[in-house]
């Protein structure tokens, strides 16, 4: 008999909960199974591509330059490069060739401009001033506006040497890329397409692509209009670069899935040995997504290689559910009202979590009585 089960629950989708006593540090799951994952540009140097070794910032001696990956080993090399295979070594190499002729135009940290939001410790874009996340509509409607850009250059792909379809390409090359957007929806894609013949399977049988298909998704993904744009324009891209038998993989639709159900599940992928001080990528182990956060977890995590593993924090009561922190230990010192700030900035949710509710009932117990206002005159209050 299992030690879990996902089932739902009443207020955040499914979730893991025990289905008998468990001891403390009883160990719940080990996975290496990965939907995705991205190395970002700054750290491809430094970090193995096939097990994510990090070696205090020393570059790593096996290097392939054409596709800008990085390896401690030949043998995780040729790991790797078996796993991607020669359709996805070509996307990855012309990803790659695309990103060295722009890369005077780019910022030192490889975005567009140079003006990319900032990211928080975890390496999430950081909601410091919390800007207004596009809607549904919004989302929307950004992607059907570029539908014409699209079939002109997918036209031009096909043969066409037609004035518009071959302005359409220079166009959207003449924009300047955010590389790890790129590299991230390049991983989506190869997952999409290598679903349809892989042999890697998780537990449950699923493929890379349906596994991730699986997991909750988020219906406004996106942190603010710049990031939303920034995707569409890596859209365009990879329409334009990709060798054309991936070209399937490329769409609004898939494109959508990949950032959908990445936001609420991914994992970083930090150093280990400085209490992960460097956050040098992410990814989506999705047997390992279904736990679901608290402040307070019952539920450890490390990861070593390309596996995480999981074990009880302390004893567990059967039928109580296994929580994990998204915060990678930033809780501990963090009042309750930026914790709540900063998962509905980046994970959509305010947590409710017992921790939570405790503090901000203690929070309430303590406030001093409110003064009674004083009442301006509506004149005064108008600048001069």
């Amino acid at each position: 008999m299992s030690l879990f089960e996902v089932t739902q629950t009443a207020h955040a989708g499914r979730g893991v909960f025990a289905t008998k006593d468990v001891p403390k540090n009883t160990p719940l799951l080990a996975t290496d199974f990965t939907s995705l994952a991205v190395i970002q540009r700054e750290y491809r140097r430094e970090v193995c591509a096939n097990c994510f070794l990090y070696e205090r910032g020393r570059n790593l001696k096996v290097r392939n330059t054409a596709t800008n990956f990085s390896f401690c080993s030949t043998e995780c090399q040729e790991t790797w490069e078996i796993s991607t295979g020669k359709l996805g070594m070509e996307a990855w190499e012309s990803v790659e060739a695309f990103l060295k002729r722009k890369s005077g135009k780019m910022g030192s940290s490889g975005l567009v401009n140079g003006t990319a939001e900032p990211t928080d410790g975890d390496g999430d874009i950081s909601m410091g001033d919390y800007p207004r996340r596009p809607s549904k509509v919004e989302i929307d409607a950004i992607w059907e506006a570029i539908e014409g850009t699209a079939h002109f250059i997918d036209q031009a792909r096909k043969g066409s040497n037609a004035k518009p379809h071959r302005r359409a390409v220079q166009a959207a090359l003449g924009v300047c890329p955010h590389p790890d957007i790129l590299y991230f929806l390049v991983a989506g894609a190869l997952a999409h397409h290598h679903s349809a013949t892989t042999s890697e399977l998780d537990r449950k049988g699923q493929t890379a692509w349906t596994s991730l298909l699986d997991l909750a998704a988020d219906t406004t993904p996106f942190s603010s209009a710049f990031h939303l744009r920034q995707h569409v324009h890596s859209y365009l891209h990879l329409l334009c670069l990709l060798p054309v038998e991936l070209l399937p993989s490329i769409t609004p639709t898939v494109c959508h899935q990949i950032v959908a159900h990445d936001t609420h599940n991914a994992f970083g992928i930090r150093s280990l040995d400085d209490s992960g001080s460097e956050f040098f990528g992410w990814g989506v182990w999705p047997e390992a997504s279904y736990f679901n956060h608290s402040c307070s977890p019952n539920v450890s995590k490390t990861r070593e290689g390309r596996q995480w593993s999981f074990w009880a924090r302390h004893d567990i009561k059967a039928g109580e559910q296994l929580n994990i922190s998204y915060l990678g230990g930033d809780e501990n010192d963090m009042p309750a009202e930026k914790r709540g700030k900063h998962t509905q900035s980046i994970w959509g949710f305010v947590c409710a979590c017992a921790r939570c509710a405790a503090d901000k009932c203690a929070t309430k117990t303590a406030l001093p009585a409110l003064p009674i206002p004083v009442l301006v005159a509506p004149a005064l209050l108008t600048p001069a």
